[in-house]
């Protein structure tokens, strides 16, 4: 029996695809003891919210000033310092 073309094609086997598998090398970083002699690296405590607020008041100028002003006024109760976008420029340089 003969068959055509279009048949054979279709028996052929398919190259299997390779899956490739790339395993990263995990490095290990142990950390140094401190014994009970040493003190360990010490950072400077961050400032207190309230110390903040006292520190950016007195950098402010006259229209800074002025307009906070206004900002109070207008939305009362509603204002918070610590979500002004200015606020939270400064206080992130510092």
């Amino acid at each position: 029996m003969v068959l055509p073309q279009n048949q054979e094609t279709s028996q052929e086997t398919k190259p299997k695809k390779r899956k490739i598998i790339i395993v990263k090398k995990k490095r290990i970083v142990k950390k140094k003891k401190v014994q009970a002699n040493e003190t360990p690296h010490t950072t400077k405590p961050k400032p207190t919210t309230e110390e903040l607020k006292k520190e950016y008041l007195q950098n402010l100028n006259e229209k800074e000033r002025v307009a906070m002003e206004i900002a109070k006024d207008h939305l009362k109760t509603s204002f918070d310092l610590e979500k002004c976008i200015d606020f939270k420029n400064w206080s992130s340089k510092k």
